[in-house]
């Protein structure tokens, strides 16, 4: 029910829309991290953790069953994560998706609506 706008245009690559992952990942209550010496991104949610490389096509995810019941997987992305204008860009609805949102794209109006679960 509520309206985000982010400051930069989302971008397409391989017919994949890609926008800044802090915007997205911070807007369904999930903290991200970026580790400059291994260049990569860290995305934690109370439920999902998510690792990702700049430049790989994978991703690791981490599904928190239970305290001590924790479930790591490696999944492939459609398009690898890159840095532009100091921002970090993932595959939008991956992320949404595995942060537990549904993701909708409106043809007619070139529109993706996000929500929350």
């Amino acid at each position: 029910g509520e309206t985000v706008t982010n400051d930069v245009a989302p971008m397409v690559v391989n017919d994949r829309t890609m926008l800044p992952i802090r915007f997205v990942a911070e807007a369904l209550g999930a903290d991200v991290f970026w580790y400059e010496y291994s260049q990569s991104v860290s995305i934690r949610s109370r439920k999902t953790d998510i690792s990702v490389e700049i430049g790989k096509k994978t991703a690791k995810v981490t599904e928190k069953i239970a305290q001590y019941n924790q479930q790591t997987e490696e999944v492939e992305l459609d398009s690898p994560a890159f840095v532009e204008n100091d921002r970090t860009y993932l595959p939008l609805r991956f992320v949404a998706e595995k942060l537990g949102a549904d993701v909708q794209w409106d043809d007619a109006t070139q529109t993706i609506t996000i929500t929350k679960k």
